[in-house]
């Protein structure tokens, strides 16, 4: 029988792995075919389906910086690249100055929860808000732009302020530039009314970074554009123009207060002084005008927030269906809340929240949930989850679908349908799964929550028309007539009805605080039915209208509420306030010139760079360069060093290109190493100096998506890298001895060539307050060879695999177990160089790698020296117990260092190494413990410092303090 050659056996694994694997995406979705439309100042890019959005942003986007560039004082060099996709349901953009000025804007509009949710035109919120950041971080002068026109755009000294002062100036500019924005937000002013009023307001030095307790990320925007606003209210709308030309200018940034002095005469300590105590002055009178005006009485059903929302009464009256987040390790998804006695259990698994119904049989509960289509779209979909069978099916496909509602007979689902900047409702016939959209197409820009009348007669929504802000409507299904219920410049939420059809209950914030409203359909007049402090939402109706059930927000976020009904406090809804300007756009033509979109004005190199490092015989200086497109389809980077010492030069390049599924990478290198204890000289085992030439092709199919089974749920990525590669080694080192001496014997060098394959998988999930991944694997398998067929001077297979686990604690939270395994195991003709070389972790001089940006990476057992352990086979075990004993989160004053948190991991390594036989004997142990801090350097820079000490606790073990820059598994 014939004997299969090594590389025959790669090549079959490549053709099976390569037939179970389907074509996947690139960053963007491979069908989009792009065009461009050039400005005078920007180059638009957009793909099919966009052109009618494309029409408006090239005039819109010009407004915008005729408006907003004088205000700053900046107008960029370059014009700026911008980017709009539709591959997502989520509404965001992003922008950035290094190398070259972008932006990249998802066309989704923002849902009615959403936090850029307050608008009278989304698109010029979010274009002014990313464009601001351009034009901040874009401006420089003084010797910052002389050192740019050498090296390109290096230096860029405004990208290294804190994020409360970034995003508080770009929130002051959407507010100004438009009727809305979160400076005008009640849903912002509640969040930091509550803050105030509950005593939990934070420090100007707390506001650096994200925390892990609500607000969550949202702390930077929502400190920052209360202050930010304060300081253009009290110093002037120039200020920030003057504030960013002064820091542009610094060559060592991270000096915010001395600017703000030299700009205003004031600093910014002095200033949060006076800002804070003007807040402290003016929640506290809202609080003695609502007192005043007799606060609803109510009972909190749940405690803690941050996410107990979306209160859904099921039809036997006596559970409540809500949406449940903690933000921490447990189960998110939809809950049930029993209304007898509080008992709450879980219905199913979900990550998105928003609203959802039961069918009318109260067996089934329909939701929408964000998932992956062909692996490149991000979209929601309707799922229906049989409570009784515990199953869970997918009802639509692609249709944007989300905020679904029951029609009382079972037979239909109202629901809104995401579009490229709008939205619309539709209903799904479950019998035979049609469709239909009985609004006239262009009578509202967005659609929210459609709520069918109790008989089934009347649907009631939330919309918004072009330019205009949300009102509340209901549509007479027998004549598709439209009747505006509200017609203000109010935010109109979350409508519901009252069980007998009477009453439309809605929240509003036409007082400036959201509380629930009832419109009566017998007589037509509004009434206010809550007086809160903060802020109630989603009000639900019991079946004998003695109950009001809402979701209530206080510091902690929000929780369900109930309160008793009586009809006779219920008050004439007063009249509107004048909450957000009403305005009027004078937009004038733009002229553009529209061709196919050509990657070369966004890919050739931009700058070039500074580098440091290390090569076989010590430091290393040098250059590297780098680019990508717009559109991510084609990347970049090249860099070329110089030995200081060994007077050589080494190099590297790689391109990689998405414009097919797969992606394609290629990459060349010569770089010059030390392999420790690789040579023998005499009976002594010495350092084996290399160097090498190396390249290769590779092909990596990235995937993603979401497993729905019963109630859980869960979401997961995974991807199958396959490529050749190839190495020309030659040795560095030089011994001379004598002819009674034997030769000295260094490891195999040649030329090297072969085939390789991985596959990986992993659905670990992250929460805030914890340490790295806190739930969930991942784990990883790859082969590779290297074959006389392809050339290569040595013939070698080798196999390897690893897995992680990470396991909450479930009784004490940011407490969490994390273990790892990792093997390999191979087989080659060499004789002295081994294929696997493991150890404990190299020294490291923090100062340095601080400075550099530098990360140790590797797996490593701890308490042996570096590289210790040589063989053809390998088994590693790691174990840590990582949980948190201080959330600091906290900084010094405006200083560039925020403290985020102080953890602990006792340790546990194990690792055997061997070429011939298994011994257990020769298996290696270490423990120690390490503490760790976690940390923002420069505003932005997030590092661990960790801090060890590590014991070997068999032969060649060590003990002695580790430190170290991250490297967690």
């Amino acid at each position: 029988m014939r004997t299969l050659h090594l590389t025959e056996v790669t090549v079959v694994i490549l053709a099976l792995l390569l037939w179970f694997v389907p074509a996947v995406a690139s960053a963007y979705p491979s069908a989009y075919e792009y065009r461009t439309r050039e400005t005078e100042h920007f180059r638009i890019s957009y793909h099919q389906g966009e052109e009618e959005l494309a029409d408006y942003v090239v005039v819109l986007i010009e407004d915008i910086h005729s408006n907003l560039s004088p205000i700053l004082d900046w107008k960029p060099g370059q014009k700026t690249e911008v980017l709009l996709v539709d591959h997502t349901d989520s509404s965001n953009g992003f922008s950035n100055v290094y190398p070259y000025n972008r932006l990249v804007l998802y066309m989704a509009p923002p849902g009615q929860d959403n936090a850029l949710n307050d608008y009278d035109d989304w698109l010029r919120l979010l274009i002014a808000h990313e464009y601001t950041h351009i034009l901040q971080l874009d401006t420089k002068g003084g010797l910052v732009s002389v050192v740019n026109k050498i090296f390109g755009k290096t230096l860029n000294p405004n990208q290294q302020t804190p994020r409360w002062y970034s995003e508080g100036s770009a929130i002051w500019s959407e507010s100004r530039m438009g009727a809305g924005g979160r400076n005008r937000s009640s849903f912002f002013e509640m969040y930091m009314r509550a803050n105030f009023l509950e005593g939990r307001d934070l420090d100007i030095s707390e506001w650096h970074a994200e925390r892990h307790e609500w607000p969550y990320g949202n702390t930077v925007y929502l400190y920052g554009m209360k202050f930010l606003q304060y300081m253009a209210d009290k110093t002037g709308d120039d200020t920030l123009a003057a504030l960013g030309y002064l820091y542009g200018q610094r060559l060592i940034p991270y000096s915010l207060n001395t600017v703000m002095k030299q700009a205003t005469d004031t600093d910014w300590l002095q200033l949060y002084d006076e800002w804070r105590a003007q807040l402290k002055s003016r929640y506290e009178e809202d609080r003695r005008r609502l007192e005043k005006l007799g606060l609803s009485r109510f009972e909190l059903l749940t405690s803690g927030g941050p996410a107990h929302g979306s209160p859904l009464l099921h039809p036997s009256g006596s559970r409540m269906a809500f949406y449940f987040n903690d933000g921490k390790s447990s189960r998110n998804g939809w809950y049930f809340y029993d209304v007898r006695n509080g008992e709450k259990s879980l219905i199913v698994e979900s990550d998105s929240g928003g609203a959802a119904d039961f069918a009318p049989d109260g067996r089934r509960l329909v939701y929408s949930q964000a998932q992956n289509y062909q692996r490149e779209y991000y979209y929601y979909d309707l799922f229906l989850h049989d409570m009784d069978r515990g199953e869970t099916r997918r009802i639509t496909t692609r249709k944007r679908a989300q905020e679904p509602d029951f029609h009382p007979d079972g037979s239909r689902i109202a629901y809104v349908s995401m579009l490229p900047g709008k939205s619309r409702l539709e209903i799904l016939n479950l019998d035979h799964g049609g469709t239909e959209m009985p609004l006239p197409e262009g009578l509202f820009e967005q659609v929210y929550q459609p709520r069918w009348s109790p008989d089934g007669k009347h649907l009631a929504f939330v919309a918004r028309p072009r330019f205009g802000f949300k009102d509340l409507y209901v549509m007479d299904m027998a004549d598709n007539r439209v009747i505006n219920l509200s017609s203000d410049n109010a935010q109109d939420l979350t409508p519901s009805w009252s069980p007998d059809g009477r009453y439309l209950l809605w929240s509003s914030d036409r007082s400036g605080i959201f509380n629930i409203y009832a419109f009566d359909t017998r007589d037509g007049e509004v009434y206010q039915i809550t007086n809160v402090l903060t802020g109630a939402f989603e009000p639900q109706m019991n079946a004998d209208a003695s109950s009001l059930y809402f979701a209530y927000y206080s510091s902690d976020a929000f929780d369900l509420a109930r309160m008793d009904i009586d009809r006779s406090l219920w008050m004439r809804a007063p009249a509107m306030p004048e909450l957000r300007p009403k305005k009027e756009y004078d937009m004038k033509p733009v002229e553009y010139t529209d061709r196919e979109y050509s990657p070369f004005p966004s890919i050739y190199p931009k700058l070039w760079h500074p580098t440091w490092g290390e090569d076989a015989k010590g430091d290393t200086v040098g250059i590297t360069t780098w680019g990508d497109d717009l559109t991510y389809r084609h990347s970049w980077q090249a860099e070329f060093d110089y030995g200081i010492e060994s007077r050589a030069p080494t190099f590297g390049a790689s391109y990689t290109t998405r414009i097919f599924a797969p992606s394609i990478s290629m990459r060349f290198a010569n770089t010059s190493y030390t392999l420790p204890e690789a040579a023998l000289v005499g009976s002594k085992r010495v350092d084996q100096d290399e160097s090498r030439y190396s390249g290769g092709i590779s092909m990596s199919f990235p995937m993603a998506g979401r497993e729905n089974r019963g109630r859980d749920t869960w979401t997961y990525s995974h991807g199958v890298s396959i490529g050749y590669s190839y190495s020309y080694t030659r040795l560095l080192n030089t011994y001379s001895y004598s002819p009674l001496e034997n030769p000295p014997v260094f490891a195999e060098n040649g030329f090297m060539s072969g085939l390789g394959v991985s596959w990986s998988y992993s659905n670990r999930e992250g929460y805030p307050g914890y340490v790295g991944t806190s739930a969930g694997r991942s784990f990883y398998v790859s082969v590779s060879t290297q074959s006389d067929a392809l050339g290569s001077d040595y013939n070698n297979i080798v196999a390897s695999a690893g897995y992680a686990e990470f396991i909450a604690n479930p009784w004490v939270d940011h407490h969490v177990l994390a273990l790892k395994f990792n093997g390999g195991m191979g087989v080659s003709n060499y004789r002295e160089r081994k294929i696997f070389y493991i150890g404990g972790p190299p020294e490291r001089d923090i100062v340095s790698d601080l400075i550099r940006d530098e990360r140790v990476s590797g797996s490593y057992v701890r308490g042996y020296r570096p590289y210790a352990l040589g063989g053809d086979k390998y088994l590693m075990f790691n174990s840590e117990y990582r949980f948190v004993v201080w959330h600091i989160e906290k900084g010094i004053y405006t200083l560039p260092v925020f403290f985020r948190r102080l953890h602990l991991a006792p340790f546990f390594d194990a690792a055997n190494v061997w070429s011939e036989r298994l011994e257990a004997g020769e298996t290696r142990m270490g423990v120690g413990g390490e503490v760790r801090l976690d940390m923002v350097f420069g505003y932005a820079r997030p590092a661990t410092i960790r801090i060890g000490y590590q014991v070997g606790l068999n032969e060649g073990g060590i003990h002695g303090f580790i430190m170290a820059l991250d490297n967690l598994f």
